[in-house]
């Protein structure tokens, strides 16, 4: 595995911070990190660029405290600091929390890492136990755990940190290994994967550093959903208002439906809404279906998860319904209903975030669609090292070439690529061999996600390299591809190609899981590579000038998030006008694309994953 660097205890810290298990838009509670680190005397060390450990991670500590966000509830734990030898009384209870979990801390944070210093034993199980204790026993917490070097006490910590782990769902170990080696970083990793976090190595000051910008970046975490709390209702008859924009809301118990009267602002618009969530199993189905609102179906889609493949790591589950254009489907409001469809796994409670957009009516539909095209050769193009988005909001934009990137396992990672009409995508990744993958798989998927969180895969080109989406594979390389149809208005005319219909930011999610039987936390080298073809505008619509009747939008958004830009000017804009009192929206690709959502997410299959932004957080 690549050794991260220097300044990965930097990023490793941040990115803890981002790894919490993300919150909702309406959680009442953020989530909580403690810093364990080891005060040993074996910090004095050399770290390989002529400082110490405890030099190297006093810079790395610093740099994160300074970024950190002003929200972000975090504490420290230190050990082996107080009980200079293992024969001395308390040597291996020797742990203190030396700075509260708390979001006005950081002068406290600071003085500490001043104060840090080499000195004692290792005692690792101990300082778990006690760190189990300081985060809580509810909520999403996160403990990152640094050390250079082995248990000198006893317990073994392997078994400590499976029982803490086991205590919640929202609660993980990630580990950084100081420059180790032979049994210390077997031990170490082995907390990592017991604690249901992800393992690190760092060689250095840069390295420490390095990593932990990158780390902050990304995450192995819960997707957050974003946008204005919404309480659905059992009935459609009473159902809350919405227009476009993006909501959160959280499932009902067993099959109880939840229904949003989406408020049309524009007469004979077509109604985009997409639902997603990263669900808490590998087996379950919801039902999304526009009515009107005398109960008339509208349209139709499913958003699945069909596989217990790879335990709970990793699935995500979303999909998008379009009205149709029946007489009764394009006047007046209509009832988005979101419902457990009875198949698989209920999943009370838990949050997903709705995207809802309104398309005008056209004067002329544009070119329609040929047969399917062939897939190009992509080649390898230039090349760019781009860290992948871990939620809907941070997905970096990214032109044609390969991407280069770390993946771990339970990971899903977002690359935008903007498409115009009369333009097609293509995304290929691969992994490289797993060395010591003697035995279980390892499962890598590649979905393209439409603007408004659809599976915009389907009528794709023919014949992928890898011939499918998803590949398995033992230590062998894996690879997958996906594509699209050439987006075009006619494209909803076909149950295949409906998702390919709307201009906009297309997402390539690319999900990595590892088999249950044999789980690791090591990050492999990922490459992804990209091909947009077609000309921009090519048989594009013409859309019907129209006004529209303003009504308040939601946007994704948090108490410490400024409100997202102005949407830009557009000579098709037409609808989707906010009222003065609400923070305004991004429009992407065409400027009517209002409130489209922060993002959407899509579950094929088996992994899927998230969409399209059209609002940025600051």
């Amino acid at each position: 595995m690549r050794r991260l660097a220097a300044a990965t205890l930097s990023l490793i810290i941040t990115t803890a911070v981002l790894l919490l298990p993300a919150a909702p838009a309406h959680a009442d509670e953020p989530g909580r990190l403690l810093l364990v680190m080891d005060s040993s005397g074996s910090m004095a060390e050399p770290a390989g660029d002529g400082r110490t450990k405890i030099e190297a991670a006093k810079t790395a500590l610093g740099e994160v405290i300074d970024t950190l966000p002003d929200d972000a509830p975090v504490g420290m734990r230190v050990y082996g600091s107080e009980v200079f030898d293992r024969s001395d009384p308390g040597a291996c209870e020797d742990s203190r929390l030396a700075v509260e979990i708390g979001t006005d801390n950081r002068e406290q944070l600071r003085a500490e890492v001043e104060s840090y210093q080499p000195y004692g034993e290792t005692p690792i199980a101990y300082a778990l136990e006690r760190a189990a204790e300081d985060v809580g026993d509810s909520g999403r917490r996160s403990i990152l755990l640094v050390s250079d070097g082995e248990e000198t006490c006893v317990p073994d910590p392997c078994p400590v940190a499976e029982r803490i782990a086991a205590a919640g769902i929202d609660l993980r170990i990630d580990v950084v290994g100081l420059r180790v080696t032979g049994k210390a970083r077997e031990q170490l990793t082995c907390i990592a994967d017991r604690g249901r976090g992800t393992y690190y190595d760092a060689e250095d000051t840069d390295e420490l550093t390095e990593t932990l910008r990158q780390v902050q970046e990304r995450a192995v975490n819960e997707l957050e959903v974003n946008g204005r709390p919404v309480q659905g209702t059992v009935q459609g008859v009473d159902a809350p208002a919405i227009g476009p924009g993006s909501w959160v809301d959280e499932a009902g118990e067993g099959e109880e439906p939840r229904h949003y009267r989406i408020e049309r602002q524009i007469p004979g618009s077509t109604l985009w809404a997409g639902v997603f969530m990263r669900p808490e199993t590998g087996m379950t189905q919801l039902d999304v279906d526009l009515l009107t609102t005398a109960s008339e179906s509208c349209g139709s889609a499913t958003a699945q998860v069909l596989t217990k493949y790879g335990g709970e790591r990793g699935w995500l589950l979303a999909n998008a319904v379009a009205s149709e254009d029946d007489e009764e489907c394009v006047e007046g409001d209509l009832v988005l209903r979101v419902a457990h469809s009875g198949f698989g796994d209920p999943v009370p409670g838990q949050p997903y975030q709705l995207i809802v957009t309104e398309e005008p009516p056209v004067e002329q539909t544009g070119a329609r669609a040929d047969d399917r095209p062939a897939w190009q050769d992509l080649g390898e193009g230039p090349r760019q090292r781009v860290q992948g988005g871990s939620s809907m909001d941070d997905a970096p934009e990214v032109g044609e070439g390969t991407v280069t990137a770390d993946i771990v396992p339970g990971e899903i990672q977002f690359f935008r690529v903007p498409l115009d009409f009369g333009q097609r995508l293509q995304a290929r990744a691969v992994l490289p061999e797993a060395a010591g993958y003697a035995r279980g798989h390892r499962f890598l998927h590649v979905q393209v996600l439409s603007p408004v969180a659809g599976d915009a895969d389907g009528g794709g080109p023919t014949d992928p390299p890898d011939g499918q989406t998803g590949a398995m594979s033992g230590g062998g390389a894996a690879q997958a591809a996906a594509g699209t149809p050439t987006v075009l208005w006619a494209n909803r005319e076909n149950p295949r190609t409906e998702n390919a219909a709307l201009p906009g930011d297309y997402l390539v999610a690319v999900s990595y899981t590892d088999d249950a039987s044999r789980p690791t936390t090591e990050q492999r080298a990922l490459e992804l590579q990209l091909g947009v073809f077609g000309e921009a505008g090519n048989g594009a619509p013409t859309y019907r000038s129209t006004e529209p009747t303003p009504t308040p939008s939601a946007t994704p958004s948090s108490p410490s998030a400024p409100a997202p830009s102005d949407p830009a000017p557009s000579s098709t804009a037409a609808a989707g006008q906010d009222q003065p009192d609400e923070p305004e929206q991004d429009g992407i690709g065409r400027g009517w694309l209002l409130g489209g959502a922060a993002t959407g997410v899509v579950l094929f299959g088996g992994l899927g994953v998230l969409a399209w932004r059209l609002l940025r957080r600051g």
